[in-house]
């Protein structure tokens, strides 16, 4: 009796050893690894992770951390300068890396992991001198995405900004409520990232005109997030002057955008989505003047938005 419990129990073994074998065969079921949330890893966990056979399969990696470090959140380090040289070797594959609210101020941007063409750090914290590497062509050059939102420390103080200016290849672009740096550097986007496709630069409370009309020289431009700043019917006007492919235009809670602008920038042939909020003064009478003239413009408020967002996208 027991024999038999043995063998049965050997054949079970085998059989779940076989199908986990059949599965981590399956380089599709791999390609994307989340380790956020409640899933997040430790160091020594994420670094038994990247040595296994797994990670070279993975193509896209999210990880998150602990923004505020004690000593008692010391060992949850998330990620190292030793972690990311072993990402560079294990992880050919890799081409989307995500490191979430995580301080990550001892990293060193030249460890990145070169076949990388997407790089968000939304919430981290880095080092002051972080980006001067970037000054090295030969770091990260495949990058094309760079999300720095709600990176606070990443400030106009520092050389930092002027060295992303130098990734011309850029395509999309996300420094959302990024307050530490100046108008000058934001200025400057137009003269260096001349690709970019997607630019996010809401809640950057000192943005204003100066900014949208440089910004409005970028002809590759596809969408622009400008949410919650300080722009203008002024700068609205000068964007919709110019020729540009622009087709979707965030410029929701602007306290200085008024019905005006919607006008304005209905004279984009390329624009296809205008997100505002309800409360914009003479919105919702220019919004039902233009549902009847312009078919093909279609302006969310709050709430069109979150459905769409939630739903067909």
């Amino acid at each position: 009796m027991v024999e038999g419990t043995v063998v049965c129990a050997l054949n079970i073994a085998v059989g779940i050893s076989r199908r986990w074998y059949k599965v981590s065969r399956q380089n599709s079921l791999w390609k994307s690894a989340d380790f956020s949330g409640d899933s997040r890893l430790n160091l020594r966990q994420l670094t038994a992770f990247i040595k296994s056979p797994l990670s070279a399969k993975v193509v896209q990696l999210r990880l998150e951390g602990y923004v505020v470090r004690s000593s008692r959140t010391y060992s949850l380090s998330t990620i190292t300068n030793h972690a990311l040289v072993l990402m560079t070797r294990k992880m050919e594959n890799l081409r989307s890396l995500t490191i979430e609210n995580a301080n990550i101020s001892n990293v060193a941007f030249k460890h990145m992991p070169k076949s990388l063409e997407r790089l968000c750090l939304t919430g981290s914290i880095i080092g002051y001198c972080a980006m001067d590497d970037l000054a090295n062509p030969a770091v990260l050059p495949r990058l094309r995405h760079l999300n720095l939102d709600y990176v606070h420390n990443l400030s106009s103080n520092s050389k930092s900004f002027q060295y992303i200016l130098r990734k011309g290849d850029l395509v999309r672009l996300e420094v959302r409520h990024c307050n530490g740096l100046s108008n000058r550097d934001l200025m400057k986007i137009s003269d260096f990232l001349v690709n970019l496709r997607v630019l996010n630069v809401s809640e950057i409370k000192f943005l204003n005109d100066n900014v949208l009309k440089s910004i409005a020289r970028l002809k590759c431009l596809e969408e622009l997030y400008m949410a919650f700043t300080g722009i203008s019917d002024e700068g609205m006007h000068c964007l919709a002057q110019t020729e540009s492919k622009l087709a979707l235009l965030d410029v929701r809670g602007c306290p200085r955008i008024t019905g005006k602008s919607l006008i304005a920038a209905s004279e984009i042939k390329s624009l296809r989505e205008l997100w505002i909020l309800r409360f914009m003064v003479g919105c919702d009478a220019a919004r039902a003047s233009l549902k009847e003239s312009n078919g093909l413009l279609v302006i969310l408020d709050e709430v069109g938005a979150l459905w769409l967002l939630g739903g067909s996208r």
